[in-house]
Order: C-alpha cells, then sequence, then structure tokens
C-alpha cells in the first residue's frame, strides 16, 4: 500500500512538468545513478581483487569500463540544459538520501 501511494505522489508530481522534461531528467538520473556508478565501482580495488578470486574476466579491461564512462559523461555534457538537469538530479539525491536516512532512523528505534 505504501509503494501505490508513493508511487501516486511521485506520478502527480511529475505531471506538473512537461512530459519531454521528465523523460530527459530521467535519462539524465539513470547515466548519473547507474551507469556511472556502475562504471566507477568496476574499476575501484576491491571488485578487481573479487573478479580474480571467482573467475570472471573483463577482456581488455578496464577499456571498456573507461570508453563507457567517457560516452556516458559526453552525453551528459552535450545535453543543452546539462546544469539545469544536474540540479534537478542533485535535488532528486539529496530527498532520497534524506528519506532513506529518516527510515533508516525509524528501523533501528
Amino acid at each position: 500500500m505504501h509503494s501505490l501511494l508513493t508511487l501516486g505522489g511521485i506520478t502527480l508530481t511529475c505531471c506538473i512538468f512537461r512530459l519531454q522534461e521528465v523523460i530527459t531528467t530521467l535519462v539524465v538520473i539513470r547515466i548519473l545513478f547507474q551507469f556511472l556508478l556502475q562504471g566507477t565501482a568496476a574499476l575501484l580495488p576491491k571488485h578487481r581483487h573479487e573478479r580474480k578470486t571467482r573467475g570472471f574476466r573483463m577482456p581488455l579491461y578496464p577499456l571498456p569500463v573507461v570508453l563507457a564512462l567517457g560516452g556516458f559523461v559526453f552525453i551528459l555534457f552535450s545535453r543543452p540544459n546539462f546544469l539545469r538537469e544536474m540540479r534537478t538530479a542533485g535535488l532528486i539525491l539529496v530527498a532520497g538520501s534524506v528519506v532513506y536516512a529518516f527510515r533508516h532512523i525509524n528501523v533501528r528505534n
């Protein structure tokens, strides 16, 4: 029930904006929070060690990761309203962090 109300509230909020603005902001948020963070994590030493011990190998590592990160950064910076979309993504990140912290505190008590 909570998830349905949350989704309804988010949908209601998104109805204020034009559809094109919502879609472009969602694309930027997905690039930032999924693709860039995922690529960066693949370069971390902890994950390199785990790949060696588990037997997973990436051909030409780290070249594919670096090329993907470069491509996503290029896509972000080439957008016409880059700064506005980054501001929106930042606000969403802060709001999500506040909700996460609030829920984490409530669960611990």
